[in-house]
C-alpha cells in the first residue's frame, strides 16, 4: 500500500494531503513500560507448587493506575473519530468535557486538543483513537500525575510542573485486541504414544514442551486429576510430582475442556472415577513467534546435538519474557535472562 502510494505521488495522481490521511494508522497507546509491568506480574504469578498457588518472593509494583494522554491536532476538514478506552475516562476537546463516555465524536476542522484520562486499577489504562488524521500513536503525550493548578477565578494556570513522556506503544493495531488481552500463540499438537487403562490414560509426547492440556469428550461426575512430568517416572508419581491438576466434573453433555494453566511437561499422567468418561487427550502447545536467524554446525555430530537442544530449550525459555525455566519457578532472574539476551542475539535476533 504504502509503495502504491509513493508512485501515485510521483505521477502527481494523488494529492500529499490524502496521501497523509490514507497513511495514517492508529495504535493502543499506554504510558511507556507500563504495559511490561503489568504482563511480568502476570506471568509470575502463574507458578503453582502440587497444585497450590506459588507467588513471587519479592515486593511488587504496579502500573500506573490513573494516566492523562493528549496531543493537539491540525484538522483539515470536519471529522468523526471513534475511541476505544481500557478503564473509565474523562473526554476532552480544547478544554471541554464531554458528558459521559463517548464512543464516537466529531472534530470540527482546525487546530485543536484532543485529552483523555483514564482510571483503571486492574489493566493498563490505554486508548485507541481512530479518525482520518486524528489518531493515537507514539507521538502522543502522556502522564501519571497532573501539577496542573486553578486559581480562585477558576482559571487553570499557564504554568505546569507535570513531566510528561511519549506514549508507549507495540503492534496492537486492532481496537478489538487490546493489550489486556494479549496472549501468546497456540498450536494443537498430540502425544507420539498414549497407554490407556480402565480409568487411566498414560501419555508421552515425545519431548519436553508447554502449553495447556485438553480433554476431549469429557462427560460424567466426579473427580479427574492430571500429573505432569518431564519423566514418566514423576507423571507416575502421584504423591510426589510436582505439577498436577484436579478437576470437579459435572457434565451433562459431552464437551472439551482446556486447562486454565500452561504447564511444562513430556508425560502426563490422567486418572478419573468410574463416573467420568473421557474420549483423548491433547495439547495446545504454546509459543512465542521467533524467526531463526542463526544457525550452527560443525564436524562433531555429538556438539550439533548439544547446540540443537540449547536452542530449542533457549526456544521453550523464551516467553512473555525471558523466564529462568519453564517446569518450576517460571520467573525473570536476572542471571538467567542475560544469557538469554546474548543468545537471543545470534538465534533469533
Amino acid at each position: 500500500m504504502k509503495k502504491i502510494i509513493y508512485i501515485l505521488l510521483l505521477c502527481g495522481l494523488l494529492a500529499p494531503e490524502i496521501a497523509s490521511a490514507q497513511a495514517k494508522k492508529a495504535t493502543w497507546i499506554y504510558y511507556p513500560g507500563d504495559f511490561e509491568i503489568w504482563l511480568g506480574n502476570k506471568m509470575q504469578n502463574r507458578r503453582t507448587d502440587r497444585g497450590a498457588f506459588l507467588p513471587v518472593l519479592w515486593k511488587m509494583d504496579s502500573h500506573y493506575v490513573l494516566i492523562e494522554f493528549h496531543k493537539d491536532f491540525d484538522v483539515p476538514a470536519t471529522e468523526e473519530v471513534k475511541l476505544y478506552v481500557e478503564g473509565i475516562y474523562n473526554l476532552k476537546i480544547d478544554g471541554q468535557a464531554f458528558v459521559g463516555y463517548p464512543k464516537s465524536i466529531t472534530i470540527p476542522a482546525g487546530h485543536h486538543k484532543l485529552s483523555l484520562k483514564v482510571y483503571n486499577q486492574g489493566n493498563v489504562p490505554s486508548i485507541f483513537v481512530q479518525g482520518k488524521t486524528v489518531v493515537s500513536d507514539d507521538t502522543w503525550l502522556v502522564t501519571f500525575e497532573d501539577k496542573e493548578w486553578i486559581d480562585a477565578s477558576g482559571k487553570v494556570s499557564d504554568k505546569s510542573g507535570t513531566t510528561y513522556l511519549n506514549a508507549g506503544s507495540w503492534n496492537f493495531n486492532d481496537p478489538l485486541s487490546p493489550p489486556s488481552k494479549f496472549r501468546l500463540p497456540t498450536v494443537p499438537q498430540h502425544a507420539v504414544h498414549a497407554q490407556r487403562t480402565n480409568n487411566i490414560l498414560l501419555l508421552d509426547f515425545g519431548k519436553e514442551t508447554f502449553g495447556f492440556v485438553k480433554l476431549h469428550g469429557l462427560t460424567g461426575k466426579g473427580k479427574l486429576h492430571i500429573y505432569y512430568g518431564e519423566s514418566k517416572e514423576e507423571a507416575l508419581s502421584v504423591d510426589h510430582c510436582e505439577t498436577l491438576d484436579e478437576l470437579d466434573i459435572n457434565v451433562h453433555t459431552k464437551r472439551d475442556s482446556v486447562m486454565e494453566l500452561s504447564k511444562a511437561f513430556r508425560y502426563i499422567n490422567v486418572q478419573f472415577d468410574n463416573s467420568v468418561k473421557l474420549d483423548s487427550v491433547s495439547m495446545l502447545y504454546e509459543y512465542a513467534p521467533l524467526t531463526e536467524r542463526g544457525a550452527f554446525r560443525c564436524s562433531d555430530d555429538e556438539i550439533n546435538k548439544i547446540y540443537d537442544i540449547s536452542k530449542y530449550t533457549l526456544h521453550l525459555a523464551t516467553r512473555e519474557f525471558f523466564i529462568d525455566g519453564i517446569k518450576r519457578d517460571r520467573w525473570i532472574w536476572s542471571g538467567d535472562a542475560y544469557q538469554s539476551y546474548a543468545m537471543n542475539y545470534y538465534s533469533f535476533f
